[in-house]
């Protein structure tokens, strides 16, 4: 673990970028920006999307990140090509600290910023006129009518899944049916639009599910977690149906404050034929 502060490891970042000439700005991005208190500790990356004048020195040949410290492990491993005009490299040094490179040598895209940034670098002025962030990139949308109804009903279709492979005794299909599929498609967007109910439609939950324990009650987290199973078929469904217990409940507290309607009658039908499901001896 690092026992370098933030302070040191831009520092490190800062002596190199002064003496690379094709280097000529450098913004520091992602959880280091992000306004919400006790969002960075001692794990997070440093995101760092650096303008160069040419990316030829950097395209195939990646010792230049020697310059932070001995490397622990490297992404990609070796070189690889360009993509959108970006390089990137990413590296965990042994120091303990991770670091997450963008390279171009195209124009300042400021666009990339709206959900925050710091300039760490700027030799030539470009990054003048950067607009403050309105981190619209982290808030949660409320959903329409139709991305509603399309979204519960395919819930319960693919529910269907996930009973059929825990009756066939298929972990591994169950696994990605359930903790992939429903759990990120699904489950994920409908806690966070719960929490949105709750708290603000400004309140910002992080990506998959990070931030959720923060922001439900002690009761409703129990009830997530007990959503999550080991490999034993039967601990599976149990969590299984948790889940389909949790979802209808979130469902129509999130429906009624948007004002749609909850679909009873396929939400009864199917946990009645997942209920079949369960009971069928093959």
């Amino acid at each position: 673990m690092t026992s370098l502060t933030e302070d040191e490891v831009l520092a490190r970042f800062q002596e190199w970028a002064d003496g690379e000439p094709s280097v000529r700005a450098a913004i520091l991005t992602s959880s280091r920006v992000n306004p919400q208190p006790d969002v960075v500790d001692v794990l997070s990356d440093f995101d760092i999307e650096v303008y160069v004048e040419s990316l030829e020195s950097y395209r195939h040949n990646d010792d230049w990140m020697n310059a932070f410290g001995p490397i622990l492990v490297r992404c990609p491993w070796k070189p690889e090509s360009l993509e959108d005009g970006w390089l990137t490299r990413m590296a965990v040094f042994k120091d303990g600290f991770r670091i997450d490179f963008q390279l171009t040598d195209q124009g300042l895209a400021k666009e990339r910023y709206v959900d925050g940034f710091r300039v760490l670098l700027d030799k030539d002025g470009i990054s003048e006129g950067l607009e403050a962030p309105t981190y619209e990139g982290y808030r949660i949308c409320k959903p329409s009518l139709d991305e509603w109804q399309k979204f519960v009903n395919e819930f319960w279709w693919d529910a269907i899944y996930t009973a059929k492979s825990l009756a066939r005794d298929e972990l591994f299909y169950a696994k990605f049916t359930f903790d992939s599929i429903m759990r990120f498609n699904y489950f994920q967007k409908l806690i966070e639009w719960s929490i949105c109910v709750e708290h603000g439609w400004d309140t910002q939950p992080n990506k998959f599910g990070r931030f959720f324990k923060k922001y439900v009650s002690a009761d409703r987290w129990t009830r997530i977690e007990s959503t999550f199973a080991g490999a034993d078929i039967q601990d599976n469904w149990e969590a299984f149906l948790n889940a389909l217990d949790l979802f209808r409940e979130l469902a129509k507290e999130v429906g009624a404050h948007l004002g749609y309607p909850y679909p009873l009658m396929l939400d009864h039908e199917v946990t009645e034929y997942i209920g079949e499901i369960r009971g069928v001896e093959l």
